[in-house]
């Protein structure tokens, strides 16, 4: 139970203290409770007054009036009735000291639920932003991994159809004229990158037509140094991967026209 002692006034609050030491402000003018005092001040000042009351007759002074106009412009004036009416609130929170402490129970019962309810919503949210971060996850890997394969398809495309400047340039002037197969090795590195980017069916190709216009001799050097380092790569997993085809099934088609063409 509340005990006289714990309840003080001051100006726009009544101070409330519970059994449990819990503090709470009360309006002077009617039974709103906050555990906040710039609260309470901001609802005694609203625009609707907490005062407004459906009698002529004021609830501090007990004058009466002719209407609820002038009960207002009493209860407004600078001098306020209800800044000397201590006693009379006194005896009304005497009075309903038993309501008092049943409403903040029951206020602070109502405070755990909303909180919990925030707690609940806030797991939801949580839930829901990483479900959504999971399916944007996932939409980006299928579009990278579509992305992949339009790249795949269109070169492709490209190397088959014999639209790649670099492959027309070898085989048009390394394979099939005369105009430079004579300077294989010079061209090293860019011979075995169309090496390393050709598929299966277009290495064997591109071996045919060595074959074909008899410049086995003109690339023995650059197989056989190509075979050392394709077996490097073999052995440590370089970073330098083959375009499509994995490297061992790379080294043996390059064994095999080693092993068909030149004396070890």
């Amino acid at each position: 139970m509340l005990e006289e002692k714990d309840f003080d006034k001051y100006e726009e609050c009544i101070i409330i203290k519970t059994i449990n030491d819990k503090i709470y402000y009360q309006c002077k003018l009617c039974d709103f409770i906050s555990e906040k005092k710039e609260v309470v001040k901001t609802h005694l000042n609203k625009k609707n007054k907490c005062y407004n009351t459906d009698t002529t007759e004021c609830k501090y002074c007990r004058k009466k009036f002719r209407d609820k106009t002038v009960l207002k412009k009493h209860l407004e004036k600078q001098k306020k009735c209800y800044n000397n009416s201590d006693l009379t609130i006194k005896i009304e929170m005497e009075t309903n000291k038993g309501f008092k402490i049943e409403k903040l129970e029951s206020n602070e019962d109502k405070f755990k639920k909303q909180i919990l309810d925030y707690e609940n919503e806030i797991k939801r949210l949580k839930d829901s932003l990483l479900q959504q971060k999971e399916e944007n996850e996932e939409i980006k890997k299928r579009h990278d991994d579509n992305i992949s394969d339009m790249y795949h398809t269109f070169f492709e495309s490209y190397i088959n159809k014999f639209a790649n400047l670099d492959l027309m340039f070898f085989t048009g002037n390394f394979i099939r004229n005369n105009r430079y197969d004579g300077r294989v090795m010079e061209y090293y590195n860019f011979i075995i990158s169309i090496f390393d980017k050709s598929n299966t069916d277009k290495l064997e190709k591109l071996l045919e037509d060595i074959e074909k216009y008899n410049k086995q001799n003109n690339f023995e050097s650059l197989f056989k140094k190509y075979q050392k380092e394709l077996e490097l790569r073999n052995k440590t997993t370089d970073t330098k991967k083959l375009k499509y085809t994995p490297i061992q099934i790379q080294l043996n088609h390059i064994n095999i026209f080693i092993n068909k063409h030149y004396k070890n």
